[in-house]
């Protein structure tokens, strides 16, 4: 009886707060359909918007997809512009496996955010992006006559333009072109990763790594070359490239190329480089092929 009075009570306050107890209460007592209960006889016309959203992130933890867009659906029509009632329904369109409803939410939350943090505006672009990426991955119609692809290479185009010298927004469009296979779209990613800042090893080295994941391993080997040429003072292309040509069954070069680093005169910074180069040269020499 008490039970049922509190339910009713909750109900009839629209109050956010009381129903994430309210919760909390049926999932100690392990009452998990009181949860529902309670969300489908509530009334949420005056659900106040700054303590919905925890009754929204509540409602899916306890699998109650459709009773959060119940809760959800007011407060985005009171506010259809409203940044945080947008990223709830990406969330929600996510958690339900609607990916582009995800990407459009996601992508108009973004908007509606105006300047944002650099590290939170990198963080929200690389959630959009991966939703992107999987819709062209999966090639799974969106929401209009657009190319899945298209459209997440523009999203990354707005990426970049806010975020003009990050060399992961051409990493990840890489890595979706190549999963295409797309290759000569993705190597101009690539490209653009160098000719951003072409007198840094670390520019080839990215370049080296994302090849040797695709399986390039020759192409990745050159670029681990030009980061050599380019910065001869760090040792740690000279490492990268010795394990590129162990991964190659070449030994004998990445034997040389361990020694190379271990009989160098390094600054103390490259530490770690140094024992990773010694620790090889060990393995090569006490080990047979």
């Amino acid at each position: 009886m008490q039970w049922n009075r509190w339910r009713a009570a909750v109900q009839k306050s629209g109050d956010a707060e009381q129903m994430v107890a309210f919760m909390s209460g049926a999932d100690l007592l392990g009452e998990a359909g009181e949860a529902h209960r309670m969300i489908s006889g509530a009334e949420f016309r005056g659900i106040d918007p700054d303590t919905g959203p925890a009754l929204i992130l509540a409602l899916p933890r306890a699998n109650l997809f459709a009773d959060a867009q119940q809760v959800l659906r007011p407060l985005l029509a009171a506010a259809p512009g409203h940044p945080t009632m947008l990223a709830l329904a990406a969330i929600l369109a996510e958690h339900q496996g609607d990916l582009v409803a995800a990407a459009s939410f996601g992508e108009r939350a973004l908007a509606a955010r105006g300047d944002l943090p650099l590290g939170q505006l990198r963080a929200a672009y690389r959630t959009l992006f991966d939703l992107r990426a999987r819709l062209a991955s999966t090639r799974q119609p969106t929401d209009g006559a657009r190319d899945p692809l298209d459209l997440a290479l523009d999203l990354a185009a707005r990426w970049r333009a806010e975020d003009p010298d990050n060399a992961e927004i051409d990493e990840r469009c890489a890595t979706l072109l190549f999963a295409l296979d797309h290759r000569a779209e993705a190597r101009r990613h690539l490209d653009s990763i160098v000719e951003r800042h072409p007198a840094e090893g670390s520019a080839h080295a990215r370049v080296a790594r994302l090849l040797e994941r695709e399986g390039l391993v020759p192409e990745a080997d050159l670029a681990w070359q030009r980061a050599i040429t380019v910065e001869p003072t760090d040792p740690t292309w000279l490492v990268g490239r010795a394990q590129n040509r162990l991964a190659s069954g070449d030994r004998d070069t990445a034997r040389a190329l361990a020694l190379q680093v271990s009989a160098g005169k390094w600054q103390d910074r490259f530490w770690q480089p140094v024992q990773e180069a010694a620790a090889l040269k060990e393995q090569l020499t006490t080990t047979t092929p």
